[in-house]
């Protein structure tokens, strides 16, 4: 005998519970680069815990709020400069919120790869909602070179990226 309880997806919390610690990565797509004029991706800290992808975020309390869609790696073992990066990693769809005023405000503009800035104006409490689904592909290099993330807002297209680097 098999049971099965089915949960609409709007009932589902955030996919995973980790720490509040992250690393975000600057100019991970194609067309961040483009817009920022970087050559190469860079990391910055990230503090902020996941949360439910439909909890609002309290846009009055921050200058100029922006929303970024992105792919969340969730690493499943260790990573060390002995193993590298692992086989297998989880991967989940979050949006990636920014405090635009704060981060203008704090960047080193002669030295925008520095991540100054990017932490305060990233890691406001609820700048880390997370999707639903946490995925683990079994070749995850190739399945998110294939992916394409789309953000809608009120069913306006408002992002589109393609091509990681």
């Amino acid at each position: 005998m098999h049971l099965e309880t089915v949960h609409p997806r709007v009932d589902t919390l955030t996919s995973l519970d980790t720490h509040p610690h992250h690393v975000g990565i600057g100019t991970n797509y194609i067309e961040h680069q483009a817009e920022a004029t970087i050559e190469e991706p860079f990391v910055f800290p990230k503090i902020a815990a996941p949360t439910d992808s439909n909890e609002p975020v309290l846009a009055g309390t921050h200058g100029l709020l922006d929303y970024e869609v992105e792919l969340g790696i969730v690493a499943l073992n260790d990573i060390t400069t002995d193993t590298g990066i692992p086989k297998h990693l989880g991967l989940v769809l979050s949006n990636d919120w920014t405090d635009r005023e704060l981060l203008v405000n704090q960047i080193e503009v002669d030295n925008l790869t520095s991540g100054a800035g990017f932490t305060n104006a990233k890691s406001q409490p609820g700048f880390l909602s997370t999707g639903d689904l946490f995925v683990i592909p079994a070749d995850w290099e190739s399945y998110y070179k294939n992916l394409q993330l789309d953000l809608f807002v009120n069913g306006d297209l408002r992002q589109r990226a393609t091509r990681p680097t």
